[in-house]
């Protein structure tokens, strides 16, 4: 399983991997096999070498080894396959909108945004980039890590990243579904509560001094817009820089398809 090839346009990376596996049952098999004898083999004679070093031990054990490891083989080789079907994905994606892709992040200015101060261990990986009607444009895939032993939590996000010509209003909307232990909240300090439904949907935080501006952005018909398109998604802006975050890695066209629609409304307004 040294390559993973995928010779179809990826409507769901879940249902193309599982998809390669049927496909390719012979491999994964042989793979399941070589796992289990020389990891096992190794874990197996350490066993045994334990056991009789300190006169203890289960006879069962090594027979146990051997029973996990395909399921532990079972799981790294999804893993494997599952990522770099993912990659894929998002490489068909860019090449279908003429955008470079990068499966190692990439290097599209600053990440300026408050999920990028937040826990530890921050990586950026699948990159999309580019020009959308002359805005600068990212597409990618963005962890970090909080906690730790039980209690450690992988947080992924799939961020779009557009950049525009001038300095605009620092604020936070935040989707209210996202209300967790990785919410964004808190970030900036001023509160605005708004109109109508809208306060149903989003959390709106922005930095001191900035209410004026925050009003003037937030008109009734924008609103409407953000209901309509936005609800999914929180965003944000910083300086020169707009962030739409999804705080799940998109996996399928259809939520990719949507995250781009809001990125394309927010270039063209």
């Amino acid at each position: 399983m040294d390559t993973v090839e995928v010779n179809e346009p990826i409507v769901s990376v879940d249902q193309s991997t599982l998809r390669y596996f049927r496909e390719h049952i012979g491999q994964v098999v042989g793979f399941l096999i070589v796992f289990a004898v020389v990891e096992g083999g190794a874990i197996a004679g350490l066993i045994i070498n334990s056991a009789g070093t300190n006169g203890t031990g289960n006879d069962n054990t090594p027979y146990m080894v051997f029973i996990i490891l395909p399921i532990i083989a079972l799981a790294v080789a999804y893993g494997y396959v599952h990522q770099r079907i993912q990659d894929e994905f998002f490489r068909q994606f860019a090449v279908a909108n003429g955008y470079t892709f990068s499966p190692h992040g990439g290097n599209f200015g600053a990440l300026d945004g408050t999920l990028f101060h937040l826990g530890y261990d921050q990586s950026v990986g699948d990159t999309v980039s580019g020009s959308y009607l002359g805005c600068p444009i990212a597409l990618f895939i963005y962890s970090y890590v909080t906690g730790s032993g039980k209690q450690r939590q992988v947080h992924r996000y799939t961020v779009f990243q557009l950049q525009f010509d001038t300095v605009m209003p620092e604020l936070l909307l935040e989707k209210k579904a996202i209300f967790s232990s990785d919410s964004l909240l808190g970030q900036l300090p001023e509160h605005i509560k708004l109109e109508g439904d809208f306060n149903k949907y989003f959390s709106l935080s922005i930095k001191k001094g900035y209410e004026v501006e925050a009003l003037e952005v937030f008109t009734p018909d924008v609103m409407a817009e953000l209901e309509e398109q936005c609800r999914d998604f929180s965003i944000e802006i910083v300086n020169d820089h707009l962030f739409v975050y999804d705080n799940t890695t998109v996996s399928t066209k259809a939520a990719l398809d949507s995250l781009y629609a809001v990125a394309q409304y927010f270039v063209l307004k």
